[in-house]
């Protein structure tokens, strides 16, 4: 008997460290489920909900920004925006420049020059306003 009961307080012990770990745990673990979906990739992820349904399933589409495209990856901010359009619009393939029949413009520091754009070749199909324009090229590549 004196080895049953030593095992029952040993299991107990064993219970009673589990337990004020778990506590411990649970206090430095702080979820909330009004976070879920307003993390910054989500917030700008949404951004380009209307934009997506007027572009193809698949090929690659350009890219425009605030900064010129050899610009766009000496600035960290502009490198993220970048990215978190691309992740955005998976499965195309975005890349940064303007030579493609569609152009994202995601712009974010003042209103684009647009006319800029349009010595460029490029027309706007829509302004889905925050910043997104679909740019569709008139001219030859």
């Amino acid at each position: 008997m004196a080895i049953k009961e030593a095992k029952i307080k040993v299991l107990v012990f064993i219970i009673f460290v589990i337990a004020v770990n778990a506590v411990f745990l649970l206090q430095d673990f702080e979820f909330s489920l009004y976070a879920v979906g307003r993390d910054p990739a989500s917030v700008y992820d949404r951004r380009f909900d209307e934009l997506r349904r007027s572009l193809p399933d698949s090929g690659m589409v350009g890219y425009a920004t605030d900064k010129e495209p050899q610009q766009v990856f000496s600035d960290s901010y502009a490198i993220q925006r970048f990215y978190l359009t691309r992740y955005a619009l998976s499965p195309l393939i975005v890349v940064n420049d303007i030579d493609h029949k569609h152009v994202v413009g995601d712009f974010h520091a003042s209103p684009p020059r647009l006319k800029q754009y349009k010595e460029k070749g490029l027309a706007v199909v829509k302004d889905y306003g925050n910043g997104v324009i679909l740019f569709e090229r008139r001219t030859g590549l």
